[in-house]
Formats: C-alpha cells, structure tokens, sequence
C-alpha cells in the first residue's frame, strides 16, 4: 500500500513539473509565424499526468494510436496540398512519441518530400526521430517557445 502511495505522488510532482501547457491557439500562432504558404495545425491531447503516462506505456506496447495515424494522414494532406504541418500538444513526451509513430507508418523514400513539420513543445527530438523523418523526405523543425 504505501509503494502505490509513493507512486501516485510521484505522478503527481511529475505533472506539477511539466512546462506550461501549449494551447491550440499557440499552435496557430507559432504556424502563422512559420508557414507563409499555408498550414495545418495538429494538437495531441493531454488529459493529465496519470492517464497520460498510461496512454504513453500503451502506445510504447502497441507500436502506434490513432492519433500517430490521423497526424500520418495530416502529413500526406500537408504533402499533396503543399501546407506544412504543425503539431504539438501540453505534454512533450506524448506529442513525441506521436510525431515518431507517425513517421513509422510511412515507408521511407521520397514521397513526402518536401513536407516541413514543426513540432511545438518538445526541446528536443532523438537523432533517431530525425534520420527517420529524413529518409521519408521531411524536414522537421523545432519551435523555439
């Protein structure tokens, strides 16, 4: 008993800790300042630092979610429209994993080429995550909020 009272204060410092959230409004702001051409604003949703956690370990068990796959869909809408994309939600660790099992479902090569998507939150991506949005042929770019 007192090991499960541990870790749920755990989780909660943990989502105390978090920077402040990111709003749909801030992915606007941060496209507009970005894209001249035209955009598509993509937002992963947080619901809290416990339910967050156990969609992260479930999406890691999975390999993919829906929401990884409706954010491919916006890659290839972005592509064939000549948008860029972009994506982020409050929790950094969430929104990369989306960004890296989007990228999964899309073969490498040069379909998307050209596609710029950037990605608001995270301070950092793995090199992992950026070989495999280059050999899909994307350029991925960090906000700088």
């Amino acid at each position: 008993m007192k090991g499960i009272k541990v870790l749920l204060l755990s989780l909660f410092l943990v989502g105390c800790a978090t920077v402040a959230p990111i709003s749909q409004e801030d992915l606007l702001a941060e496209g507009f300042g970005q894209f001249e051409q035209g955009f598509y604003a993509f937002y992963v949703p947080s619901r809290g630092a416990v339910p967050d956690s156990m969609t992260i370990s479930s999406y890691r068990v999975q390999g993919t979610s829906r929401t990884a796959s409706d954010l491919h869909g916006a890659f290839q809408l972005g592509h064939s429209n000549d948008f860029g994309i972009v994506v982020g939600g409050s929790n950094s660790e969430l929104t990369t994993l989306v960004v890296e099992h989007a990228l999964d479902l899309e073969e490498e090569g040069d379909r998307l080429a050209g596609l710029e998507v950037l990605v608001v939150g995270p301070r950092e991506l793995t090199p992992d995550i950026i070989e495999k949005a280059t050999s899909r042929g994307i350029s991925i770019i960090l906000s700088a909020e």
